[in-house]
């Protein structure tokens, strides 16, 4: 139920939704049932049942090292349902689908507290097995805190998340009470909670326009703002190498936008070089 929770965008609105692994028929079945006129995709790498998953675009393949078929800024949402903890490389895979959520977009994350005080009671008894475990299964490979999860997000340009917390009461209260003697920096509820749930969005980082790149750019529109120079300033801008052209023009127009006086000039003398 959290991940409807925090899902509060209009439900008339038609909206591109990603989930990645997922096999929760309960969370598509919300979804679903909130957001009637909206696309939803799922990744998943293991074959699933298409007749479960009615309306539902469904790619599958290892989603580390599959291309991707989408505009970048496409989705509304993306949902990682524990996902990241059964990724090898969550680090650099984070960042590859992160570029297709809209800047308006909302990431929703959920994964398990490796802090939780049952796993550190275990491992102080020498014990961590997957066997039983209420917490992890086979397919857990990677182990989070909510901290390492603040630092992946600030790390790609996400502001600090909103947060909510399972939490489990009156266990090995006195244990959590040593724990937190010999660390300030931690609370009680980083040791009772076994499950988070976050939501975050993309913060905007002007440092990328700091570039050499970026710079030389924002120097060749300046010139041909004050028509100084405009066909080499045009041949430079035509022949700059950029990986995507969507992104390109963005950061163009962006440029434009906050050092030109004279931008609607700026913009139809690039527009018209274009079309010859």
């Amino acid at each position: 139920m959290s991940f409807i929770s925090l899902m509060d965008k209009s439900p008339k609105k038609p909206l591109n939704i990603l989930i990645l692994s997922c096999n929760n028929i309960n969370l598509l079945s919300d979804i679903k049932s909130k957001y009637k006129n909206s696309k939803i995709y799922i990744i998943t790498n293991e074959n699933i049942d298409d007749s479960l998953y009615n309306d539902i675009n469904i790619i599958v393949g290892n989603i580390e090292a599959i291309t991707l078929d989408f505009k970048k800024k496409f989705f509304d949402y993306i949902i990682l349902d524990h996902a990241l903890e059964n990724l090898i490389d969550p680090w650099n895979t984070f960042p590859k689908i992160s570029k297709y959520l809209k800047e308006s977009g909302d990431l929703i994350c959920s994964f398990t507290n490796v802090m939780h005080i049952s796993i550190l009671k275990d491992l102080l008894n020498g014990n961590f097995s997957y066997i039983n475990s209420q917490f992890f299964n086979k397919d857990t490979i990677r182990f989070f805190t909510l901290k390492e999860i603040k630092k992946l997000l600030l790390e790609n340009n996400f502001n600090d998340p909103y947060v909510i917390n399972y939490y489990t009461i009156a266990q090995d209260e006195d244990l959590i009470e040593k724990l937190l003697s010999i660390n300030d920096s931690s609370s009680k509820l980083d040791y009772s909670t076994y499950e988070y749930f976050i939501k975050s969005q993309k913060q905007f980082d002007p440092s990328k326009y700091d570039s050499i790149d970026m710079t030389n750019l924002k120097y060749k529109l300046m010139r041909i703002d004050n028509k100084l120079d405009i066909e080499n300033s045009i041949s430079y801008i035509s022949n700059f190498q950029y990986e995507d052209l969507e992104e390109f023009t963005e950061d163009i127009l962006y440029l434009i936008n906050h050092f030109t006086i004279n931008k609607n000039f700026v913009l139809s003398t690039l527009k018209s070089s274009i079309r010859k």
